[in-house]
C-alpha cells in the first residue's frame, strides 16, 4: 500500500517498478533561534561557494562564529543537528564533513516561504471526537501572534497544550464561530515573494523571545512540510522493523538504540539501504564518531513520524491565510491510499487536494463541511 499527502499545490505520486515517491506533508511546528538560523546560512554559504554538498565541519563553526556566538554554543548547535534529521556528517582525510539531509533542505525552505504569514495565518488539526458531532480541535501556536489572538483563545475556553498549542473538544457550531472570530482577528497579509534566510535571523532578532540556554533568541513558526521519500515495498518492510526495534524517537520518551552493525542487519546487511535511511533523516546517530562501526543509531522524531502517518493514513490539517479585509486562503492536507501490488499501475497518478479561497464565513462552512463528512482520526 502506497499513500500520498496532497497540501498547497496538487502533489503526484510515480509507480515504477512497485517502487513509489512517498510524499508526506502536514503542518509544521517548529522552534528556531538566531544560532539555529545563522548556522543554517553558514553551512549554505559554504555550499555554494565550494559547490559541494558535503563541507568541512570546521568551516561551518567558524563562519557561525563570526556572528558572535562561542565555539561551544556553535558545535553544540551543529552537532545537533547530525543528532536530529536535518542533517548528517562523515570524516575523510581532510576532517570532519558535514551535510544537509534532503530532508532537512527540504523543511528549511518550506519554511523560508512561509515566514511572512506567521501573524495573517490558522492551523488547525481536527479529529472526530467520541462525542456525537464534536471534534478535537488542537490550534498550533507561534510566537508572532498579535493579542487579538490570545484574546480570541481565551474567549472560547481553549486550553494550552503540551507543545506551544492550544486545545478543546468542540461541537460543530463552536468550532464554527471559533473560526469566524479567530480568522477575523488575524493580521491580513499580502505578501507571496519567499524570505530570505538574512531576513528571518533579523525578524527573530528584533522580535523573538530570549532563551537564556542559548544566549539569544528564538521563536516558533508555523508552516507547511514537505517530505519526499523514495521506498520500495521491500524498504517499507525494513522500516517496521526499524520502529519495531528502536520503538520510537527520544525525544518522545524513551526509545531504544542498536549498534551500526545490528542496524545494518535489520536493513538487510545492505550498506546501500542504510545509506537512504540515513540520507532522508530517519535514523541518526548517537554519537559522532570517525569510525561508524563504533556509532549506535536511533529513531528520529521525522522517522517515526513519516512511519505513523503511513501506517495510520488520513489526517484532517487545515491551514488559512487572511489576504485582505474579507479575503482568505484555505487548503487541506488529505490523504489518501490506494493499493498498488498486482494493479499493474506503472503511470503517473495524481489525487486531488482542497484549495480555495473566500470569505470568513465560506473557509468556515468549509472546515465544517469537511470534517463531518470524512470524519478522520490521526
Amino acid at each position: 500500500m502506497y499513500m500520498i499527502l496532497n497540501y498547497f499545490p496538487k502533489q503526484e505520486v510515480f509507480i515504477v517498478n512497485n517502487n513509489s515517491m512517498f510524499y508526506y506533508e502536514h503542518i509544521g511546528h517548529m522552534q528556531f533561534s538566531v544560532l539555529t538560523l545563522t548556522c543554517y546560512r553558514a553551512i549554505l554559504e559554504l555550499n555554494r561557494s565550494s559547490n559541494n554538498r558535503f563541507v568541512l565541519f570546521e568551516e561551518a563553526v567558524q563562519g557561525v562564529i563570526k556572528s558572535g556566538f562561542s565555539r561551544k554554543q556553535v558545535e553544540g548547535e551543529l552537532d545537533r543537528f547530525c543528532y536530529g534529521f536535518e542533517c548528517q556528517d562523515r570524516y575523510d582525510d581532510c576532517g570532519r564533513l558535514i551535510a544537509f539531509t534532503e530532508t532537512g533542505l527540504s523543511f528549511l525552505k518550506e519554511m523560508l516561504r512561509s515566514v511572512h504569514v506567521q501573524r495573517s495565518q490558522m492551523a488547525l488539526l481536527i479529529r472526530a471526537a467520541k462525542k456525537q458531532n464534536h471534534f478535537n480541535v488542537i490550534l498550533q501556536e507561534t510566537t508572532f501572534f498579535p493579542e487579538e489572538i490570545y484574546a480570541v483563545i481565551k474567549r472560547h475556553n481553549l486550553r494550552s497544550g503540551g507543545c506551544r498549542d492550544f486545545k478543546r473538544c468542540l461541537s460543530a457550531n463552536e468550532l464554527h464561530m471559533f473560526c469566524l472570530d479567530f480568522l477575523n482577528a488575524l493580521e491580513s497579509q499580502t505578501i507571496t515573494r519567499n524570505t530570505t534566510l538574512d531576513e528571518c535571523i533579523r525578524l527573530v532578532e528584533n522580535e523573538g523571545r530570549f532563551w537564556a540556554s542559548v544566549g539569544g533568541k528564538y521563536s516558533w513558526f508555523v508552516f507547511p512540510q514537505r517530505f519526499e521519500v523514495s521506498f520500495s515495498n521491500e524498504d517499507w518492510v525494513m522500516y517496521d522493523e526499524i520502529v519495531d526495534r528502536l520503538v520510537r524517537p527520544p525525544e518522545w520518551g524513551g526509545g531504544k538504540d542498536v549498534s551500526y552493525d545490528e542496524m545494518l542487519s535489520l536493513l538487510g546487511n545492505d550498506e546501500k539501504k542504510f545509506e537512504l535511511f540515513h540520507k532522508h533523516g530517519v535514523i541518526r546517530p548517537l554519537w559522532i564518531s570517525p569510525e561508524i562501526c563504533e556509532a549506535k543509531f536511533r529513531l528520529t522524531a521525522f522517522g517515526y513520524l513519516i512511519w505513523e502517518r503511513k501506517k495510520k493514513g488520513p489526517i484532517n490539517e487545515f491551514w488559512a491565510i487572511k489576504r485582505g479585509e474579507d479575503n482568505y486562503e484555505l487548503s487541506l492536507c488529505v490523504a489518501s491510499d490506494f493499493e498498488s501490488e498486482g494493479s499493474g499501475m506503472s503511470e503517473e497518478k495524481s489525487l486531488p487536494s482542497l484549495m480555495m479561497s473566500g470569505t470568513r464565513e465560506e473557509i468556515a462552512q468549509s472546515i465544517i463541511g469537511v470534517i463531518s463528512k470524512q470524519g478522520y482520526l490521526f
